[in-house]
C-alpha cells in the first residue's frame, strides 16, 4: 500500500511538472514570436531612415536631433505607463504570495488567527501604492511575528507534534508549490510581454516621427539656409531677423559642427561666420544676418554637407535653422597650345 501511494505521488508530481514545463514553453514561445514581429517592424524604420540619410533627405544627426523634442513631447506619458505596469507586477507578486502563505499556514499550523486583509493595490497611484504597501508590510510582519511565537509555545509545550507539522508542511508544497510557481511564470512573461510592447511602441513612434520628417513635401519642410560655391571660395547667404517683442532684443548665433549628408566619416568644425554678432534690435525692427562659410579642403568637392545654425534671442526659445553646404569641383582652366 504505502509503494502504492508514494508510485501515484510521484505520477502525480511528475504529471505537474510535465504541464508547468508545457505552460512556460507556450509562453516562452508567444513572447518570442511577438517580440521577433515587433523587431522586424522597428528594424524597417531604421531602414528608412538610413537610406533617407543616405539620398540627403535626413542629416546623420537627425535622430539625436529629435529625441529630445521626443522626450519632452512623449516622456512622461512613456513613464507613467511603465510605473503603473510594475506596480501592478508587484501588487499581483504580494497578492499571490499573500494568499498561498495564508492558505499554507491554516493547512499547517490551524488554529492561528487570520493575517490582516490585504488592501486593495491601485496601481495607477504609485505614491499611494508605496505607502499601502509599506502599511501592510508593518502589520504583516506584526502578525507573522506575534503567531510564530504562540505556535512555538504550542510545539514546545507538546500540544502539537513537531513531525506532523512538517509533514503537513512537506504534503503542502508538494500539493500547492508548483502552482504557485506557474502564477508566478505566467505573470512574470505578461510583464515581459507589456514591457516590450511598450518599448515597441516607443521606437515606433519615434523612427515615425523622424521618417515623417523625411518624406514631408518640399514645401513643407523647415526653413534650410543653402550655401553652395566653387571650392576654395567663400560663400554667403541672408537670414532676415524680425523682432516681436516690445522691448529691445539681442540675437546671437552659434553654428555647429558639419558633416556629409551620406553619413560617411565624422563630424567636423567648419569656418562659418556669422555677421553682425550680437544683433541689437529694438522692439517691432527687423534684421538682416550674413552667414559666411569658407569652401575650404575640409569640404569634400560635390558632396552636400549638413549642419545647424542655433539663432538665441533674449526669452525666446532658440531657433535651429538647418544649413545646407556644397563646395562643387573647382572649374578647370582651358588647356594652352602655342602655335609657331
Amino acid at each position: 500500500m504505502a509503494a502504492s501511494a508514494a508510485d501515484r505521488d510521484y505520477a502525480a508530481n511528475s504529471a505537474d511538472a510535465a504541464a508547468w514545463a508545457a505552460d512556460w514553453s507556450s509562453w516562452y514561445g508567444r513572447y518570442s514570436a511577438r517580440a521577433a514581429e515587433q523587431s522586424e517592424r522597428t528594424v524597417a524604420l531604421y531602414q528608412k531612415v538610413a537610406d533617407a540619410m543616405s539620398r540627403g533627405r535626413l542629416p546623420p544627426t537627425a535622430m539625436q536631433d529629435a529625441l529630445g523634442a521626443f522626450y519632452k513631447a512623449r516622456g512622461a506619458r512613456y513613464a507613467e505607463r511603465f510605473t503603473t505596469l510594475t506596480t501592478r507586477f508587484f501588487s499581483r507578486i504580494v497578492e499571490i504570495s499573500a494568499a498561498y502563505s495564508r492558505e499554507m499556514a491554516d493547512a499547517v499550523m490551524p488554529g492561528m488567527p487570520s493575517p490582516p486583509a490585504l488592501p486593495r493595490l491601485d496601481a495607477s497611484e504609485p505614491n499611494a501604492w508605496f505607502r499601502q504597501i509599506s502599511e501592510y508590510s508593518h502589520s504583516l510582519g506584526e502578525h507573522i511575528s506575534s503567531s510564530y511565537k504562540s505556535f512555538l509555545d504550542r510545539v514546545a509545550s507538546g500540544r502539537i507534534d513537531s513531525e506532523e507539522v512538517k509533514d503537513l508542511a512537506g504534503r503542502y508544497l508538494e500539493r500547492r508549490f508548483p502552482e504557485y510557481l506557474r502564477q508566478l511564470g505566467m505573470l512574470y512573461f505578461d510583464l515581459l510581454s507589456e514591457l516590450n510592447d511598450l518599448r515597441a511602441e516607443i521606437e515606433h513612434d519615434y523612427l515615425s516621427g523622424v521618417v515623417a520628417t523625411a518624406e514631408r513635401p518640399a514645401a513643407e519642410e523647415a526653413f534650410v539656409l543653402t550655401l553652395s560655391g566653387p571650392s576654395g571660395s567663400v560663400a554667403q547667404a541672408t537670414l532676415s531677423i524680425d523682432n516681436v517683442r516690445d522691448e529691445p532684443a539681442t540675437i546671437r548665433c552659434q553654428a555647429g559642427n558639419l558633416r556629409r549628408a551620406d553619413g560617411i566619416d565624422g563630424a567636423f568644425p567648419a569656418r562659418i561666420s556669422v555677421s553682425p554678432d550680437p544683433l541689437e534690435l529694438a522692439p517691432a525692427q527687423v534684421g538682416r544676418l550674413t552667414v559666411t562659410v569658407d569652401l575650404d579642403d575640409a569640404l569634400a568637392p560635390g558632396k552636400l554637407h549638413v549642419g545647424t545654425l542655433r539663432v538665441v534671442g533674449h526669452g525666446e526659445t532658440p531657433l535651429d535653422i538647418p544649413l545646407r553646404v556644397l563646395a562643387t569641383d573647382r572649374p578647370t582652366e582651358p588647356d594652352r597650345q602655342s602655335f609657331a
